[in-house]
């Protein structure tokens, strides 16, 4: 949890941008209205989201989700200022599916530009993301998630992504590589959610399979979205590691013994590019 942390505070520093291509539109990922989910995990409300704001000069800040306040209050300069939020204290978390939930977008606005990084988390089980400003937000996304090598965790282990609502009125299609968890919407079927969505309505897509691939996008007006993709608990290693659960087998491959919920914003289709640089994390083999 250290390490993740650690990450984190050198992710949203100041300084923190969009991929490339994104730079040339004159985009980056500062600004002063940001929509965050809090999207599905494995221990429902037994979990956290702890938000990251930061800001290279002082300026004030004001959380809200579920018609309410979350927090308020002045960010530092140079200075990361946490946000701790509580679903059982306000309702913000989606445990649905295939449901619109009215108002449960969380909402970020400073009176000068931020960056925002955000953290779902549980014990040891922790997912994170860089949040992206309403200003870069896009109409057209493919989903990125994993597949579950480990067990079901009792039926509660997911693939899923999920949708915010920026402006009134918005009308969503999707088309999904995998078949929903209860089998209402198949595979490869293209569906419209049948709501209409308002600002700070969220709506979300689950299935025990991996919903990488699927394309979320808006009809009419070209009005942007956010978008989160992820799970509420992934278990996967590479073959050839030793570290696996003897209760749960497949056939062919081993079979990790713990995971994390996997969320992550998407960066529209519209931002993507061509070229890109990553750095390679340290003895992978097996791991």
């Amino acid at each position: 949890m250290k390490k993740i942390l650690a990450i984190a505070l050198i992710v949203i520093g100041p300084l923190a941008g969009l991929s490339p291509s994104a730079f040339a539109q004159g985009t980056s990922n500062k600004g002063t209205d940001f929509w965050v989910a809090y999207a599905g995990h494995i221990d429902g409300k037994l979990s956290r989201m702890t938000l990251f704001l930061s800001s290279d000069i002082n300026t004030t800040y004001k959380v809200e989700g579920n018609g309410q306040v979350i927090a308020s209050g002045n960010i530092l300069a140079n200075v990361i200022t946490p946000v701790f939020v509580d679903p059982n204290v306000i309702d913000v978390h989606i445990a649905s599916f295939d449901v619109v939930e009215s108002k449960k977008g969380i909402n970020i606005t400073s009176g000068s530009p931020i960056s925002v990084y955000t953290i779902i988390s549980n014990s040891a089980r922790t997912g994170g993301s860089l949040i992206l400003p309403t200003k870069a937000l896009g109409r057209e996304y493919y989903a990125f998630s994993y597949q579950n090598a480990g067990g079901t965790q009792n039926n509660t282990a997911r693939s899923e992504f999920t949708i915010v609502a920026v402006e009134d009125n918005t009308e969503i299609e999707i088309t999904p590589t995998v078949s929903s968890f209860n089998g209402a919407r198949q595979a490869n079927t293209t569906f419209k959610i049948t709501q209409k969505l308002n600002k700070g309505d969220i709506y979300q897509y689950q299935s025990a399979n991996d919903v990488s691939g699927s394309l979320i996008r808006t009809l009419g007006n070209c009005k942007p979205i956010a978008v989160f993709s992820g799970s509420t608990w992934t278990a996967f290693c590479e073959d050839g590691n030793t570290r696996t659960n003897p209760n749960v087998s497949l056939p062919g491959r081993p079979t990790p013994s713990g995971g994390d919920n996997l969320y992550q914003q998407l960066f529209p289709v519209s931002s993507w590019g061509r070229n890109f640089v990553t750095a390679p994390f340290f003895n992978t083999e097996n791991g």
